[in-house]
């Protein structure tokens, strides 16, 4: 059984992300991250963090971003055999413009290991 959180703490959230929606699902040792975007403006890249604390983050994946668009974009990323780090993992995305600027706010979201 697996298990995902919601978003953690109010300046965790980022708001050109359509409903809040970021999500993983564990497949056997891997997971696969997903969110999508209402709109985009200046937007580079979007950087997936992974933690096995919920504290200390490192990067695991630099996914391109649309750029700039006003209908409704959908991401993905397999994190691939994952679950070796730890049985409880946390990920954290971040959009980051083209200036190299990242808002400052992420969300993050809890995965546990299928038993």
């Amino acid at each position: 059984m697996y298990s995902f959180g919601d978003f953690i703490g109010t300046d965790n959230t980022l708001p050109l992300l359509e409903n809040n929606k970021f999500d993983a699902k564990a497949n056997g040792k891997n997971v696969l991250l997903t969110w999508a975007t209402s709109s985009e403006k200046n937007a580079s890249h979007f950087e997936l963090q992974v933690s096995v604390d919920g504290k200390n983050f490192k990067p695991i994946a630099k996914v391109k971003a649309t750029g700039n668009t006003n209908s409704t974009k959908e991401y993905n990323y397999n994190h691939f055999d994952a679950f070796e780090l730890a049985n409880t993992l946390y990920y954290r995305l971040k959009s980051v413009d083209v200036d190299g600027e990242s808002n400052g706010k992420a969300a993050i979201v809890t995965l546990n290991k299928q038993q």
